[in-house]
């Protein structure tokens, strides 16, 4: 196995950004953790870059799932330098009194509490230095009609991201 100057790993990574990001980190270098949900094509979207690097499939609205991820990684030897926490769970585009709790729920779940726990463990895990960001939408700090669920988990998300960056900042 090749020696890779980093390791990071981009959630939603089957997706069009987290593609971009696969991309972006591969051409500097790193070796790349693809983690998407079962069915998203994860492992083809890393494949082009070698088999030094790794894909999963999560669900990352599952904190059950976010730990066997990590079990998965710790198993695999896998260090963490780098984490892209962007996989979302997109607007509904459905108008509030359309949108039930189950689905507000499913968006927080994916778009803050799979960050916060994916946050958790790779801090866990990382040497000073390491790096976590996060995804977040305009959609977080603007009105959003019709987008109720995904603008306040953005929002969450948004500030959830500055306490870490407070509480963190001082491990480098």
């Amino acid at each position: 196995m090749r020696t890779f100057p980093r390791t990071t790993i981009v959630t939603g990574a089957a997706g069009g950004i987290g593609r971009a990001m696969l991309a972006a980190f591969a051409a500097r270098g790193d070796r790349l953790i693809a983690v998407d949900l079962a069915g998203t094509g994860v492992a083809a979207a890393v494949a082009d870059y070698g088999s030094d690097h790794l894909a999963f499939d999560c669900d990352l609205g599952s904190e059950a799932a976010i730990l066997d991820l990590y079990t998965r990684l710790d198993a695999a030897g896998a260090t963490i330098d780098v984490l892209m926490n962007n996989a979302a769970v997109g607007p509904t585009m459905a108008a509030t009194r359309d949108t039930d709790v189950q689905a507000f729920r499913r968006a927080l779940r994916v778009n803050t509490l799979g960050p916060f726990a994916m946050a958790r463990e790779a801090a866990r895990r990382m040497k000073p230095g390491g790096a976590i960001v996060q995804t977040a939408s305009l959609a977080g700090v603007l009105g959003n009609p019709r987008r109720n669920a995904y603008a306040a988990s953005k929002a969450a998300l948004i500030s959830m991201t500055k306490s870490l960056a407070c509480e963190w900042a001082a491990r480098g």
